[in-house]
């Protein structure tokens, strides 16, 4: 792969218009504009100067592209110009793919370049405040380096999957809900929140139904906790009248929760006859 890093760059087919905005930066920076017109200059048009220059014209043309390239990266790290990015991107992707091919040469069938590609431009934006930039720093070094991590990473990825067990691949498996998923919990989450506010004030009408010692039986036991002897006391009734009182204060307390939620006679008649009273 270190072999491969000399390879020069072709110019990219067909490159997008350089803004406006874009182009006065650039010249700020002391870039000539007709130096970027040419440098912006579709290959193929007529017109283009490159097709006719010597050798060294040629290499300084390409040293000129290089400049490009870097001023590009330092405009994207010092002011954030999304518009510098793009242009970088549009004119430099093509050309790096075609590199990072190169250097492959066919011995990683299983890596798809156009995603090593993709994670590298990913680096480039986390790490753009580690380029250096000027002339001892370009850009095209830099990003050929975190290119060939990126390779690295793919590889050493297919590596591990290729040789860890079913455990690991089933640790390594994205569990995340997707967006039907979330959709799907949201809509429950609501529907739930629904019901439960129509049961309480179904159980909060059928309370208010109930006898005045019937309230007091469950309010006592079901809510404060309290010992059914002590219920027993405040009542005046034994340790089986208490038992008895709260067995069907529950069953009322049901039949009255399930008419103010609409359930016809039919369905409260197959509630079960008897039920455990508290023991």
């Amino acid at each position: 792969m270190r072999s491969a890093c000399n390879r020069p760059l072709r110019a990219t087919p067909g490159p997008a218009p350089l803004p406006q905005s874009l182009a006065g930066a650039l010249a700020r920076r002391g870039f000539c504009p007709f130096l970027l017109e040419d440098l912006t200059r579709d290959p193929s048009d007529p017109s283009n100067r490159a097709s006719s220059l010597t050798d060294s014209a040629k290499r300084e043309a390409a040293r000129q592209e290089r400049q490009l390239e870097t001023a590009l990266m330092e405009l994207f790290r010092d002011e954030g110009s999304e518009a510098a990015f793009h242009f970088l991107h549009a004119r430099v992707s093509h050309n790096l793919r075609g590199w990072l091919v190169h250097c492959m040469r066919g011995g990683y069938p299983a890596i798809d370049p156009a995603v090593v590609i993709q994670e590298a431009w990913y680096g480039m934006v986390r790490y753009a405040k580690s380029f250096k930039g000027g002339a001892s720093h370009p850009f095209r070094p830099w990003a050929r380096t975190i290119v060939c991590n990126a390779l690295r990473s793919q590889i050493t990825w297919i590596r591990r999957m290729e040789t860890c067990d079913e455990r690991t691949l089933i640790n390594h498996t994205d569990r995340r809900r997707g967006p039907s998923g979330v959709a799907q919990d949201r809509e429950f989450e609501e529907s739930l929140r629904r019901d439960l506010l129509i049961l309480t004030l179904a159980l909060g009408a059928a309370l208010k139904g109930l006898s005045p010692r019937d309230r007091a039986v469950l309010q006592s036991i079901e809510v404060e906790g309290c010992a059914r002897d002590q219920v027993g006391r405040d009542l005046g009734l034994g340790l089986s009248g208490v038992k008895m009182a709260l067995h069907r204060a529950r069953k009322r307390l049901v039949m009255a929760v399930a008419k103010n939620l609409g359930c016809s006679s039919a369905q409260i008649a197959r509630f079960p006859a008897k039920t455990r009273a508290a023991g």
